[in-house]
């Protein structure tokens, strides 16, 4: 199986999931089957600024190895994508993925920062993490609260990735342009990608990845671990 030709790298909670979706629907696109594989970075959590909570099982995959990454993709269609939040934040990921995918082409989504810390808050809340309110998680320097923070930082992010990679390899999409224009702005990524720009997704209007506060976290919590 050959590498992916693109990668998805962020941001988490802006719109990345629904892009996932409109990308696999394409006929010329084989997304990997499981999204966040999180493999270009061997960084815990993928904090760039160094502070991590290591009770956030959320590790890079890099030492899983080829075999495992490539047995992602189920069949080898004209462009192979990934998608991994995770990478725009994570300090190794653009040396590792200029090494090993020097032709792939990259995909990055932009929220208002505060929204996005804001659905990432209650991203945490629904799996189970009982830091209080958004405000009092700020208040405290919750070590999510500087992760939420730090992701939310766009440009230092950027700029790292731009040492590595050419500017017309990455595309850069707001939420904001999904939501409102998604057949416009699925087309820019189609033409990114090489593959027919007027294929319109099945998968336009619906939602995904909505977050909203669980009822029972604690027990919500106990059972993800457990499937994990």
């Amino acid at each position: 199986m050959a590498r992916p030709t693109f990668l998805v790298i962020g941001a988490a909670k802006a719109g990345t999931t629904a892009l996932w979706n409109h990308l696999q629907a394409h006929p010329e696109v084989e997304m990997a089957r499981q999204k966040e594989p999180r493999f270009f970075t061997r960084v815990e959590a993928g904090l760039a600024s160094g502070r991590v909570d290591d009770r956030i099982p959320r590790s890079g995959t890099w030492d899983q190895g080829w075999d495992w990454y490539e047995g992602l993709w189920e069949r080898d269609a004209p462009q192979r994508g990934e998608a991994s939040t995770v990478y725009l934040v994570a300090p190794d990921a653009p040396a590792l993925v200029a090494e090993h995918l020097p032709e792939a082409r990259l995909v990055v989504v932009l929220r208002d920062p505060v929204d996005r810390m804001y659905s990432h808050y209650w991203q945490e809340r629904r799996a189970g993490w009982t830091f209080g309110t958004f405000r009092e998680m700020l208040d405290a320097d919750h070590p999510r609260a500087r992760y939420f923070e730090s992701t939310s930082h766009y440009r230092p992010h950027l700029e790292r990735w731009l040492a590595y990679v050419d500017r017309e390899r990455l595309l850069v999409l707001t939420k904001d342009e999904l939501d409102r224009e998604p057949e416009a702005t699925l087309e820019r990524v189609y033409r990114h990608l090489g593959v027919d720009p007027a294929f319109r997704p099945p998968t336009v209007g619906r939602r995904f990845n909505a977050q909203r506060e669980a009822r029972f976290p604690a027990l919500l919590r106990a059972v993800e671990k457990a499937r994990a």
